[in-house]
């Protein structure tokens, strides 16, 4: 499974909200109406949504891929998250996918061998106990605080 920006922003517990806008929203065919303030590129969550709530990236032409058409009303958040962040983000999805958990944790080939990481419950170490020193400074005590409009 890949890890997404979404992923280490639920890790973190930090979307990094913007301003908020609530409003009657339509996505169709992927595109996001009305879009007046949306750039494509931008991080936005959805909140009232019954089948696209969450974080999204707009693509080209404010479009969110894989999104399902509905009518809603609720809120889109901008999000603002720093280009560290995003950098941190782009390292941890590398690292994860070159370590999988269910790759092999243990392999010996003559003089060759080769043990993967375990954490103390005897599991592979994954991406959250990699980076959790480097996620510290992102991270808030608590999730979702402040995203009301």
């Amino acid at each position: 499974m890949a890890v997404t920006v979404a992923d280490v922003m639920r890790e973190v517990r930090n979307t990094f909200p913007g301003p908020c806008m609530t409003d009657a929203w339509r996505i169709t065919d992927g595109s996001l109406t009305p879009s007046a303030l949306l750039l494509p590129g931008d991080w936005i969550a959805i909140r009232g949504s019954m089948l696209n709530d969450g974080i999204w990236q707009l693509q080209d032409g404010v479009t969110l891929p894989g999104a399902r058409d509905e009518a809603f009303r609720g809120e889109v958040w901008l999000l603002q998250p720093p280009a560290e962040f995003l950098a941190l983000c782009a390292e941890i999805a590398d690292w994860a996918a070159r370590n999988r958990p269910d790759a092999v944790k243990s392999e010996r080939f003559g003089d060759y061998g080769c043990t993967r990481a375990l954490d103390r419950n005897g599991l592979p170490v994954d991406w959250r106990d990699v980076f959790r020193a480097r996620l510290i400074p992102y991270r808030r005590m608590f999730g979702e605080v402040g995203l009301s409009c």
